[in-house]
């Protein structure tokens, strides 16, 4: 779990707003971003925030307003935001095919992507998984662009949204990240903080995308098109719902098969192998361990 970046709710100071606070849009806030960000105040997606603000020009002295007139805030926004337009660059164009298609050779891409979120290393965004904290019921990615300024006279109001409070270091990686400094903050790693990092990534990785989204080389969007043909054939006017798209999907080869069909076809038809050995060399060919480790490495 990636619990270390908010510090245990008993530690947690709650006089006082921090850089990094996470904030909840509750009745309070809502009414405060509905002065001058209505737009803030009501879209569905727009449920917490980040205080972006300095921590040393958000102190309260003796009573007095903090130092600084306004308090930033940086809308945190659902992960699938982020994933959606990314393979939004990268799908293939089906009409009424329910399931997302990507071009598997932006795979590794998406892979980086999600590596970089999850390290909090992507310009721009500050990553929060939902197991960071007992409120999150979703991954979220805080949009550092996306910043609203409150005046201080809200200070109270923001306050009562505070609902985390994040760990001195990932706090000065929110502000290092804003202030687009030289020198890096260097936050703790998911390989130091969880025993098992390799799999808990591949986890998020599958959930995030790879479970929403089939990833098909060029020559497998063509063999599944001539499925939907086929199917839209036998099935006039039914519409192919999800359930229809994974079962299609389910029928499309791998590169590894369609590259030993095409190496079988060319075989036959120059007489190197006759029709008795073409199935022998097809269960070879689509069976070969280094074919598919170079296929692989190729994607």
């Amino acid at each position: 779990m990636m619990d270390f970046i908010f510090v245990s709710p008993p530690k947690m100071d709650r006089r006082s707003l921090l850089q990094g606070d996470l904030l909840v849009r509750n009745e309070l806030l809502k009414s405060v971003l509905a002065q001058a960000h209505s737009y803030y105040a009501e879209a569905p997606d727009y449920q917490h925030y980040i205080v972006l603000t300095q921590s040393c020009d958000l102190v309260r002295r003796r009573g007095k307003p903090p130092k600084s007139r306004y308090i930033t805030l940086a809308a945190a926004r659902p992960l699938s935001i982020v994933v959606d337009r990314f393979t939004a660059r990268h799908r293939f164009t089906l009409e009424e095919f329910p399931v997302p298609l990507c071009n598997k050779i932006s795979e590794i891409r998406a892979r980086q992507l999600l590596e970089r979120l999850i390290h909090n290393t992507e310009d721009g965004f500050f990553f929060l998984r939902k197991d960071s904290h007992p409120e999150l019921v979703e991954d979220l990615c805080v949009f550092l662009p996306l910043s609203v300024a409150v005046r201080s006279e809200h200070y109270d109001q923001c306050l009562a949204a505070k609902i985390g409070q994040m760990e001195d270091i990932f706090s000065a990686r929110v502000g290092w990240l804003v202030g687009n400094m030289y020198s890096q903050v260097g936050t703790p790693d998911l390989e130091e903080k969880i025993a098992d990092a390799e799999e808990y990534k591949e986890r998020f990785y599958v959930e995030a995308l790879f479970d929403k989204t089939a990833w098909l080389s060029a020559q497998q969007f063509r063999r599944l098109r001539g499925l939907i043909r086929e199917w839209r054939r036998e099935n006039p006017g039914v519409e192919i719902d999800v359930n229809i798209a994974h079962r299609l999907l389910e029928k499309v080869p791998t590169n590894q098969e369609i590259l030993a069909d095409r190496a079988v076809e060319l075989l036959e038809q120059n007489e190197l192998i006759d029709r008795v050995e073409h199935e022998r060399a097809r269960t070879l060919l689509r069976n070969d361990t280094f074919i598919a480790k170079l296929i692989g490495a190729g994607q």
